[in-house]
């Protein structure tokens, strides 16, 4: 574990708006989220004195239960309140992506904002960040 860096919460599902810590190991893992069709923030953190190499991977909304119904859905990726990603998939088109996946830096002491926006209220999304802590 990086010096300083210590172990953050961790929850029994891992899920939620929190960044969790471990060692030198970093993830945030929205869970699954219904999609709605106004602005919904799914990730919100705030990091230390630490640099983390991350990857945000990004979902359509998806129904599960009719197995291939889906809908557009829309990314805005802040950083201390500056967008640094704005991105959407579809689950139903065949020429958009159903996910996004980006790498991105996230410098010290940053407020990490991640809201949702889906063209349906059919389905569920879900988010997820995974890194590599430098100190």
């Amino acid at each position: 574990m990086p010096e300083g860096v210590e172990y953050g919460p961790q929850f029994t599902a891992s899920t939620g708006l929190e960044l969790n810590v471990i060692g030198n190991h970093a993830y945030a893992y929205s869970g699954a989220i219904a999609a709605t069709t106004s602005l919904d923030r799914v990730l919100d953190f705030q990091t230390g004195a630490y640099v983390i190499d991350a990857v945000f991977q990004l979902s359509a909304s998806v129904d599960i239960s009719g197995l291939g119904s889906g809908v557009t859905t829309g990314f805005q990726l802040q950083f201390n309140g500056v967008t640094v990603l704005l991105s959407k998939c579809d689950s139903t088109e065949e020429d958009m992506l159903p996910m996004v996946t980006a790498q991105m830096i996230i410098p010290p002491y940053t407020h990490v904002t991640l809201d949702v926006d889906s063209t349906s209220t059919t389905g569920s999304t879900t988010q997820t960040m995974v890194g590599r802590i430098y100190k």
